[in-house]
């Protein structure tokens, strides 16, 4: 049978398998701190889109694959085409059962009615056919409905507020209750699995329920109430009749739901499937025996070994679930479970990324405020400079009066006010560099303390701390050019005469 197995439930082949896989390597581990929970980590392993590359490329070069992409039309996974609507394999019963004619004949003193035998015998075989089938639509519907009416019951039973921390013990007390038992008791009988083990699944789906409810009714309370607050580390919701029904309409048809439940449908119709094979072939074999016991001189192991199996229990159940079409399948789905597809058509989520760049341009928008803000306040200290330097040269044209007299040029006049302008800006510059040194170790260890000591410091480096001085330098020049230059064009004799 030219058909693919999956074997992932196979323990020796998969240790195999990840012995020789590819070794990744884990960069980061992010949790909540111990005794908080939050709703904004999600679960699960996060990549950058290289792995996605190399496992593309890598199945690309895979038999299987290569096998998938060259049949559009046929399911290298049961052999059937995809547009086919059959529930049943085509399986020969002669694979699984051959007659030795000969030791039959040998076993008994009498001659054998083959054809009677051959007709009993095709009789059980017809109905083991129809008992192999790959429609897992009923086992799937019983587990939804049953899904549902949990739901719908474990809504009902809760009549007060409940958290995100006993939606557990709420869950597990609901399916103590006897009405669930008998529930699940009911499945059981019908598809011999153990109760228990339906109660472990149900138990896990409804507390994910219930969570998400506490999610989406925080989010509507939200809505309607901006000021609503949330307890992050423990929330907590009511029942809203309205909000339950979308919750839980939301829920039913989610992705991991709707695979949750093909798996248990598949599980459920195997194990049914197995046990009507074995309960036929058992009364195959009573009948057999009984119509044998009747004839003289019969030689009971002779019958016994005319019959063989070719296929163990083992191998049989590992044929049936390779040709089994569980779900409506496509190229393109089995190429993306065999972990090829095309790049053209793959989208990346990058919510970090997203969320760093509204961060990256919050941080832009304020940086060029600050600059606006800082840009200002340069000019109007430009300003403020030039004013106080005009100011001194009018209080001081007695002055300039005499030093023109004496032989001073207009050169030095504009020198002197220049060099006092720089030596004003030098020492500001001096002090607001010494000022913030100062200040720099305090500052860190505020915001140490209310960081949780992240790495992150307050620093001014020293080329730094000297382009600022020479900033300060500069712009107390172009501050006082203008005063320095009108105080070189004063006339001696009118500087002279004023007081």
């Amino acid at each position: 049978y030219d058909v693919y197995e999956d074997m992932s439930a196979d323990d020796s082949y998969m240790k195999n398998l990840y012995d020789t896989a590819l070794k990744l390597k884990i960069v980061g581990i992010v949790s909540p701190k111990e005794g908080k929970t939050t709703m904004a980590l999600n679960p699960g392993v996060n990549y950058t889109s290289a792995l996605i590359d190399y496992i593309i490329d890598y199945s690309k070069d895979t038999s299987v694959v290569k096998k998938q992409l060259k049949n559009k039309d046929i399911d290298v996974f049961s052999g059937n085409r995809f547009d086919s609507k059959k529930n049943n394999f085509d399986f020969d019963f002669k694979d699984l059962v051959k007659v030795d004619n000969k030791k039959l004949q040998s076993a008994f003193n009498i001659n054998i009615n083959e054809k009677e035998l051959e007709k009993q015998t095709q009789k059980y075989m017809e109905e083991i056919a129809n008992s192999i089938t790959t429609n897992v639509t009923p086992a799937k519907d019983l587990f939804n409905n049953n899904l549902s009416q949990l739901a719908n019951n474990l809504f009902n039973s809760i009549n007060s507020e409940f958290t995100l921390n006993n939606t557990l013990t709420l869950t597990e007390n609901f399916l103590n209750k006897a009405e669930s038992k008998e529930l699940l008791t009911g499945m059981e009988k019908e598809y011999t699995i153990p109760a228990d083990t339906f109660k472990t699944t149900y138990k896990s789906l409804l507390k994910g329920l219930l969570d998400s409810y506490i999610t989406a009714y925080n989010s509507y309370m939200k809505t309607l109430n901006p000021d609503y607050e949330i307890n992050e580390e423990n929330p907590s919701a009511v029942i809203i009749a309205e909000l339950k029904e979308t919750v839980l309409s939301s829920y039913l048809n989610s992705a991991p739901i709707i695979k949750t439940s093909e798996t248990m449908a598949s599980v459920m119709t195997e194990t049914k499937m197995k046990k009507d094979i074995l309960t036929k072939i058992s009364n195959l074999t009573t009948n057999l025996s009984k119509s044998f016991a009747t004839s003289l001189n019969i030689d009971q192991d002779k019958i016994a070994s005319a019959f063989t199996l070719n296929f163990s229990k083992d191998e049989l159940a590992r044929v049936v679930n390779a040709m089994m079409n569980k779900t409506e399948t496509t190229q393109k789905t089995n190429l993306i479970t065999l972990g090829y597809q095309d790049k053209e058509e793959m989208n990346y989520s990058d919510t970090t990324g997203i969320l760093m760049s509204s961060v990256k341009t919050i941080v832009n928008a304020v940086s060029y405020v600050l600059i606006a803000f800082v840009s200002i306040s340069l000019v109007v200290s430009s300003i403020m400079i030039g004013v106080i330097t005009y100011i001194s040269v009018y209080e001081r044209t007695k002055e300039i009066g005499i030093l023109r007299a004496i032989g001073a040029s207009k050169g030095n006049i504009s020198s002197i006010f220049n060099a006092e302008t720089f030596i004003i800006g030098f020492l500001s510059g001096l002090f607001g560099i010494g000022i913030s040194y100062i200040l720099i170790p305090i500052i860190n260890t505020i915001l140490h303390h209310y960081t949780g000591n992240i790495p992150l410091s307050a620093s001014l480096e020293i080329t730094h701390a000297l382009v600022l001085v020479g900033l300060a330098i500069i712009l107390t020049l172009i501050g006082g050019l203008i005063p320095a230059r009108a105080a070189s064009k004063k006339d001696p004799v009118e500087a002279l005469r004023s007081e």
